[in-house]
């Protein structure tokens, strides 16, 4: 990579000699991550400062924000991979990631490459300041994208929002439209105790008059939802349940019909679950009302979700990491899959209702193996085994390394089992990184 020039606040420019990727992924590694620590933004302030700093790129380009709870990611690689398949050029940026930062920062399913990376960090590296306070990983990622979006000229950028939605890095854009996910409980202690004061947060990115397209819901996340869209004046599309017709379900994907209007979308689903009907269906909705005739996901791919590592026994690695998104991924599994006895790989959070999760399969788990993982927030492996004891739970074993845990879950299992690893995207992260490499 050749050197480059940085604009300072005072509009006086310098050439300096780029960072590699790893010092980049250094850089990045050492500032405020309260994706492993606790934490919340306060206030957006700071950050669009930074951003005008950068000549506001997140102007540059249309932008669909997709918040919620559950199936964001999905969602959000559906509706870029049906932008990308209408012809557009498009700009997709997600999170957390599963192998590599670069993951998050999309142009039509190709990863940022290493050297831009590391030239967009570094820009922004020069321009951190104290006056305008401690960035985070978060921030940063997110101006990196808007950057690396505008630079590439995007037709269109999806956006998936991360914790919460009022005071996230990605409600600065002015989208085109907002998709809203599920929502329930989840980040309690940032987001609020009840489902209304966690539905005001994530339904804080309805800033402006824009199609609002939003999943099935429970009553009193809709209530909210219906106040910030007619207090913006934002027209709110909801897909309803009886809209999504003649599904069939495969391990390698599945079909559905989507009623729109007048019309019938015929749909296929490159991944499998009954819950990504539902996150295609959501994302087929808002794309033909955005003007998508021909709505097609094929290309479609997202880690970690149903996904199936080998066969006899089944190995299955899901991101599923609260209650709702557990209930969905272990129905999905009774669905697809023929097996003898569940061996359940298990490692959470410690911000998690972790008890609330373990009972949704502790009466159908033969066998578990509590483990943690890489990141510093999750929970003592010793204490989901209490949980679990204090919840009828019976046969189980810690095994604090993923890896290991793994491994023995594969001794232990007969070839007709079936080894289910849940309950965290980082658990999923450090299973996905350890297989690729051979070490499990």
């Amino acid at each position: 990579m050749s050197p480059h020039t940085v604009l300072t606040d005072s509009g006086v420019s310098w050439i300096i000699c780029p960072l590699t990727f790893q010092e980049a992924l250094a850089y990045l590694n050492s500032l405020l991550d309260y994706e492993r620590k606790p934490g919340a933004v306060r206030s957006l302030d700071s950050f669009r400062t930074l951003l005008q700093q950068l000549g506001d790129p997140q102007t540059t380009f249309p932008s669909i924000l997709v918040a919620g709870t559950k199936g964001k990611g999905s969602t959000a690689t559906f509706l870029a991979q049906g932008l990308q398949n209408a012809g557009y050029r498009v700009g997709l940026y997600l999170s957390p990631h599963l192998i590599s930062y670069r993951e998050r920062i999309q142009i039509n399913g190709e990863w940022i490459p290493e050297d831009r990376f590391a030239a967009y960090i570094e820009t922004l590296k020069a321009l951190h300041s104290g006056e305008r306070g401690i960035r985070t990983v978060f921030e940063t990622l997110t101006a990196s994208a808007f950057l690396y979006f505008r630079d590439e000229q995007v037709d269109y950028a999806v956006l998936e929002v991360g914790l919460g939605g009022r005071l996230d890095a990605t409600n600065v854009v002015q989208q085109k439209a907002t998709v809203l996910t599920p929502i329930d409980y989840d980040h309690t202690a940032i987001l609020g105790t009840t489902l209304t004061e966690i539905a005001r947060e994530k339904a804080g990115v309805i800033t402006h008059a824009h199609p609002v397209f939003s999943a099935p819901q429970d009553p009193e996340a809709w209530q909210v939802i219906q106040e910030k869209t007619r207090q913006n004046d934002a027209l709110l599309i909801p897909l309803r349940e009886e809209q999504i017709q003649h599904v069939l379900l495969d391990i390698e994907g599945s079909t559905f019909d989507l009623q729109v209007g007048s019309e019938v979308l015929h749909l296929e689903v490159p991944m499998p679950g009954r819950f990504q009907v539902r996150n295609a269906a959501l994302a087929a909705m808002a794309l033909h009302h955005l003007g998508i005739e021909e709505v097609r996901f094929d290309g479609a791919r997202i880690p970690g979700r149903l996904q199936v590592l080998q066969q006899r026994p089944w190995v299955i690695v899901d991101c599923a990491h609260n209650p709702f998104s557990l209930r969905a991924a272990l129905a999905s599994v009774s669905e697809l899959f023929d097996y003898q006895d569940l061996i359940v790989v298990f490692g959470v959070s410690k911000d998690k209702d972790v008890a609330s999760m373990i009972e949704e399969w502790v009466v159908r788990a033969e066998m578990v193996f509590f483990t943690e993982f890489s990141n510093p927030r999750h929970f003592s492996a010793w204490e989901m085994a209490d949980l679990y004891q204090e919840l009828g739970g019976r046969k189980f074993r810690v095994i604090p390394s993923p890896e290991k845990a793994l491994w023995a879950a594969l001794q232990y299992a007969d070839p007709e089992d079936l080894i289910l690893v849940i309950g965290s995207v980082y658990l999923a992260g450090d299973i996905l990184r350890s297989w690729q490499h051979g070490t499990s």
